[in-house]
């Protein structure tokens, strides 16, 4: 269940909001009083007054991660208006509790904030808690350091007497705003629009959020940066076009480690790899096809009888996109741009469609490297004296990504016209080398192109389904509109 959140500036918004609330996919509303201008009982008494669903009414001070600022007994006073005035629940923190009267109409939620640390001594709070006269549910948002601590709250929501809301904060526990509800939360928050969000990490309705239950498959995304990846989008949709009960969720971790541990524990099915555990996750599984043996990295983890099973669909990805794209004969050399994981997968993928490699780096003793690695040939990073019979450049460096916009690693126009140009930087969407080799009237595949491929096979090891590509497709152009504005 989802209790949607209202932090509005007026009466009027408010009112607004709880109608549109009732309308979306959240089953309450949790109103915040602390972000009304000069609350007053009278303007609880309106709100609840109208409101179509049960509500939560909360007004949290500053020193508890709240807005309001005033004396706490006119505080008191706006929740205390709320008990009289019948709203569902009323949010009262344990540093202050026993100063609501109670009423036989509406439950009190007993909450606590650590925006810093998740204390050892957390599950001895939560039994506190929990014998405190007229607690009705708990609430404990904490600071989570590792994906591990996650784990933790589940524990306590699963062995605390009395029902517990847990909310990891912080990237490290943005999964467990799903997960909660599977591990027994009898909800979870989030902010009715992104203009209500009160707190880092809390998702908004128009999110590709929803929350568990204790059926649901898990698939996830472990990485460093992953919590603004466009994978649980298209994920997501594919999970919900299929019929599956499942939720893809972005999990950034510190080590590689961490990240498999909480995963293995937690029950996850899949997970995609991506930076920087590409070449660091192969220790961890039990079994490595022979495609990620070849790379050296895997970007795909399912779970399978024997323990993890790694592969690397970046490899696939690209070599079915040749495959298809290049005219025959498949013959020729192709430049690979780039050193790293998604240009080893680069590189392997070229020489099975029957292509000799060239890399080029402008680390040069990073493209030497893998030229080694992979029997190649290195090409100087400057060196544009290119092969008569180059037949594609496979673009892999962050050249062109976001904050590096206006960079190209190459001339296009000095390129031979049919030269394919395949680009696997997909944010933005199109990117300076692909609009100038477009310009140059160049054959070209698109970062979308090649990020879709790859999570279609991803999504096969993970199912063993059919991926619905066209519904990936879409799924990824919505939600860069929708994070465009």
């Amino acid at each position: 269940m989802i209790c949607a959140v209202l932090a509005r500036p007026s009466v009027e918004s408010f009112r607004e909001g709880l109608e549109q609330v009732s309308h979306s996919r959240a089953s309450m509303a949790e109103i915040r009083l602390d972000a009304l201008e000069n609350p007053s009982p009278k303007d609880v008494d309106d709100i609840l007054k109208i409101r179509p669903l049960p509500t939560i009414v909360t007004c949290r001070p500053a020193d508890e991660g709240g807005q309001f600022d005033g004396k706490e007994n006119c505080r008191i006073a706006l929740l205390q208006q709320a008990v009289n005035a019948g709203s569902e629940y009323v949010d009262l923190e344990w540093s202050r509790w026993g100063q609501l009267t109670p009423s036989a109409r509406t439950q009190f939620i007993a909450s606590h904030h650590d925006f810093e640390k998740m204390p050892k001594t957390v599950s001895t709070l939560s039994a506190q808690m929990a014998r405190a006269e007229h607690v009705s549910v708990i609430k404990i948002a904490l600071y989570c350091d590792d994906l591990r601590d996650q784990l933790r709250l589940k524990d306590l929501i699963q062995q605390t007497s009395l029902p517990v809301v847990g909310i990891g904060m912080g990237p490290r526990g943005v999964a467990s705003r799903s997960l909660a509800t599977a591990w027994g939360s009898p909800w979870t928050y989030a902010a009715a629009t992104p203009q209500d969000r009160t707190a880092p990490g809390l998702p908004s309705l128009q999110d590709p959020f929803r929350p568990a239950d204790p059926k649901t498959r898990l698939f996830g995304l472990l990485g460093n940066p992953a919590i603004h990846s466009l994978g649980p989008a298209v994920h997501g949709a594919a999970l919900e076009a299929v019929g599956l009960n499942g939720i893809y969720l972005p999990m950034e971790a510190d080590s590689v480690e961490e990240g498999v541990e909480f995963a293995t524990r937690a029950g996850f099915e899949g997970l995609s790899i991506t930076m920087p555990f590409k070449r660091e996750i192969l220790p961890c599984a039990h079994f490595i096809d022979p495609l990620a043996q070849e790379v050296g990295a895997a970007n795909t983890l399912h779970a399978g009888p024997e323990g993890w099973y790694a592969s690397n669909t970046d490899a696939s990805a690209i070599e079915h996109l040749l495959q298809t794209r290049l005219t025959s004969p498949r013959k020729g050399r192709c430049l690979v741009l780039g050193a790293g994981g998604a240009a080893r997968a680069a590189i392997v993928a070229a020489r099975r469609v029957g292509l000799e490699v060239l890399v080029s780096s402008r680390t040069s003793e990073n493209a030497r490297a893998a030229a080694s690695s992979f029997n190649a040939h290195y090409l100087e990073w400057n060196d544009r004296n290119f092969p008569s019979d180059l037949r594609c450049v496979i673009h892999a460096t962050p050249l062109g990504m976001d904050g590096f916009e206006n960079q190209i690693p190459l001339d296009p126009s000095e390129l031979s016209p049919d030269t394919l140009i395949l680009e696997t930087v997909y944010h933005p969407p199109r990117t300076r080398l692909l609009r100038e080799s477009q310009k140059a009237n160049l054959p070209t595949i698109s970062g979308d192109e090649v990020f879709i491929a790859q999570a279609a096979d991803q999504f096969r090891h993970f199912t063993k389904m059919s991926p619905p590509i066209d519904i990936m497709t879409s799924a990824l152009a919505a939600e860069r509109k929708r994070r465009d504005g």
